[in-house]
């Protein structure tokens, strides 16, 4: 009896090892025993991370709130920011000069001021009006003397000619005639270039007025007018200072059409050409748009802060825009098809590495290193390191991340 007992209690053993032994699982399919493990883990303690991301136990993904989106291609259009200044249109910007040397008399515009074009800026006291006058007077009797002279000249020819017929003279005698009669002429016309020179300095340059019977009149000071309409924006003249013929005494500049000078990051330049069209904002007018077009790109970097200067053309007939004050600049790119983009939450700074995170299984989650492009509105491009078809998690990553942080730091 006692052997059969001992046999008994044999067999039960057996059976309570196996039974012990059968609560395990075999790992399923595809999945190591080392996953099989780690997914045991997780269940335990609700996630567990390694190299090969993060996998969560279903009470922990519910609580991260992760939601996920299958990447697509697109097409987008963003815009490249940069801040900007607003001056004056140069080419609609004027430096007034003295055309004569002299002695300011007079300013009639201060700054500011908006002119009219031919509108008198002001006057200067030349002795450039005396010398042409001078010149003019002598040019015309020099004229009045050449014509006297042509006309004995052609008395002088055409008696030679009647002598001629006659046989009265040689035939040198009168060509020599005919010579000093075409050479009186050619004098007169000389003389009458030379007039006409005085005359048009005179009157249309130093603005002396000459009367029906050909005198200038009496002047003494020369004015200097606006070459365009516009708003006097520099003055640098002063009544009594001497001036030089060409030296800039103000500036007038036409405020309906204005630059904008917008410094542009390097990395932006490949999404740049003239002819995009812009967005401006300033300070004074915080709900105002402004719009305008790229006009020309700068032909060097700054090399301190690697930046490139583009000209932007802005409308401003209501004369909103005044220079010297600070924009923010928005240049519309070009539409780029087939693009990847995904929320800008979803990208994690994980390691110095722009980084997202696939969904792999119900469970499991793998970090993937990508390139981002450009921004657009609250999303941003990912140049490479998806595929469509991918599934992100975009919502959550932050939790994701510090999850695989924290396997990290375990493990050392």
């Amino acid at each position: 009896m006692k052997q059969i007992g001992l046999l008994i209690t044999t067999l039960a053993t057996a059976a309570l090892l196996s039974i012990a032994s059968g609560c395990g699982h075999e790992p399923a399919p595809g999945v190591s025993a080392k996953d099989d493990q780690s997914t045991a883990t997780a269940a335990a303690d609700g996630s567990s991370s390694d190299a090969s991301g993060v996998t969560l136990s279903t009470a922990a993904l519910q609580e991260a709130r992760i939601r996920t989106e299958i990447v697509a291609l697109v097409s987008i259009s963003g815009e490249v920011k940069a801040t900007g200044q607003v001056v004056p249109n140069e080419d609609r910007t004027f430096k007034v000069g003295a055309h004569v040397s002299g002695r300011i008399g007079s300013i009639e515009v201060n700054l500011g001021d908006r002119v009219n074009k031919g509108q008198v800026l002001l006057r200067v006291h030349s002795h450039e009006i005396h010398d042409t006058r001078a010149a003019y007077l002598v040019a015309r009797e020099s004229v009045r003397q050449m014509q006297d002279r042509s006309a004995y000249a052609q008395r002088a020819r055409d008696r030679a000619r009647r002598l001629l017929a006659l046989e009265a003279i040689s035939r040198e005698q009168a060509d020599q005639a005919e010579t000093e009669w075409n050479a009186s002429v050619a004098a007169v016309d000389s003389a009458k270039a030379q007039l006409a020179s005085e005359r048009t300095h005179l009157v249309e340059v130093l603005e002396v007025p000459i009367d029906q019977s050909g005198i200038p009149q009496d002047v003494e000071t020369v004015p200097v007018r606006a070459p365009a309409a516009g708003v006097v924006i520099e003055r640098k003249a002063t009544v009594g200072a001497v001036v030089s013929t060409g030296e800039s005494l103000l500036s007038i500049t036409d405020p309906s059409s204005l630059w904008v000078i917008a410094k542009v990051n390097e990395v932006e330049l490949s999404a740049l050409h003239p002819g995009q069209s812009v967005r401006v904002q300033v300070r004074a007018y915080p709900n105002r748009t402004f719009r305008g077009r790229v006009e020309k790109l700068g032909e060097s970097l700054d090399p301190a802060t690697r930046t490139l200067q583009v000209r932007v053309s802005v409308p401003n007939q209501e004369g909103l825009l005044k220079p010297e004050m600070f924009a923010e600049v928005a240049i519309q790119r070009e539409a780029t098809t087939g693009a990847i983009t995904v929320p800008r939450d979803a990208v994690q700074d994980l390691n110095g590495n722009p980084t997202v995170f696939i969904e792999t299984s119900r469970l499991h989650y793998q970090p993937r290193t990508v390139v981002t492009g450009q921004s657009v509105g609250d999303r941003v491009q990912v140049v490479s390191g998806l595929s469509p078809g991918d599934r992100v998690a975009v919502q959550g990553g932050f939790g994701l991340k510090s999850e695989m942080l924290k396997g990290t730091k375990e493990k050392q």
